[in-house]
Parts: structure tokens; sequence; C-alpha cells
């Protein structure tokens, strides 16, 4: 365990079993921020994907299951991503070269997840429908207001607010 607080680890803690019993399914090294993990429910199987935290802007990103990480992303450490079903979109903080082309900081690229995980490094500027699917994802009811992907083209604002429901309260 890293310090008292434990914020280097991800233990899987089933109901019942004291908490200090849980299996450490996912550790990182002491001179990291924390490690975190996600369940992702929009996906046919639930995904869990895995945070290695390697400061404020910066991070590792794993893909596993409930018994750890299997496949680590190759990624720049300091993107914003958003996993919704099979989209896989990432936000650029700094210049990024891949597949020959180098893309500009606050570029947004996305690409199938399945094709990513297959070795497809074609990643590409997103299309209207990939961004309006984004923003319907992150100006949901849970949404936060940090989302870089909350502020597009006007076609996806009309889009996301279309999709609301009548008389869901927004805060």
């Amino acid at each position: 365990m890293r310090g008292r607080c434990g914020c280097g680890e991800v233990r899987l803690w089933r109901g019942g079993e004291p908490i200090e019993c849980a299996r450490v399914v996912f550790e990182t090294t002491s001179h990291r921020m924390s490690a975190y993990c996600h369940v992702d429910f929009t996906a046919e199987t639930p995904r869990v994907w895995f945070i290695d935290r390697l400061d404020f802007f910066n991070f590792d990103v794993w893909l596993g299951t409930e018994d750890g990480a299997t496949v680590k992303l190759d990624l720049p450490s300091d993107i914003w991503l958003q996993i919704h079903r099979d989209w896989f979109v990432i936000k650029l903080r700094s210049a990024w070269t891949i597949g020959g082309v180098t893309h500009a900081p606050d570029t947004v690229l996305g690409i199938s997840l399945s094709a990513l995980l297959a070795g497809d490094r074609n990643l590409r500027w997103c299309s209207h429908q990939a961004r309006a699917a984004l923003c319907r994802v992150s100006s949901g009811p849970t949404a936060s207001s940090f989302s870089p992907f909350s502020t597009s083209c006007g076609q996806c604002s009309r889009s996301a607010r279309r999709q609301r429901r009548p008389g869901v309260a927004r805060r």
C-alpha cells in the first residue's frame, strides 16, 4: 500500500467481506498521484478502465477486467478522453504525431475503440455525428461542467437540446 491513504491502488471489494481483505487488482508506484478505475456500462459487455494518474494533467489509460489491467493504450498522457459505446474520442492538449500525421493541440480525434484495439492508428477529426453523440453524453444530467466536448458547433447544441426529455430539471 502506498502511504496511509492507499491512493496508489485499486481493490476489488465484494460486499460482506472486510475492506482490508479486498484484492488489489491495479497498482501504481509511489511517485504517481493516484490510481483509480471506471466501469463503462455503455458497451455490450462492461469494460473496466484503469487510470494511472501521473500528475494533475497526465495519466496512462489501461483497459482490463475485474481481474486487473490487460492492455495499456498507446496515447499521449495529456489528453481529455471520452468513451461511449464503441466511440473512443480524445481532445489533445499538445501536438501529437500518429500515422505520419501531426495533429495540433485542441484537435478532437475519434476512432472506433475496437479498431484502436485491433491496431488501427488512423484517428480522424471528429465528424458532426461523433461530436453530436459526445455532446449528448457530455450534456446529460450527470455531465461535468468541465467537459471539453460540451462546446461545439451549433448543430450539436441543437441536436443535444432535442435529445433532452421535457420536464427534466437541469442543474
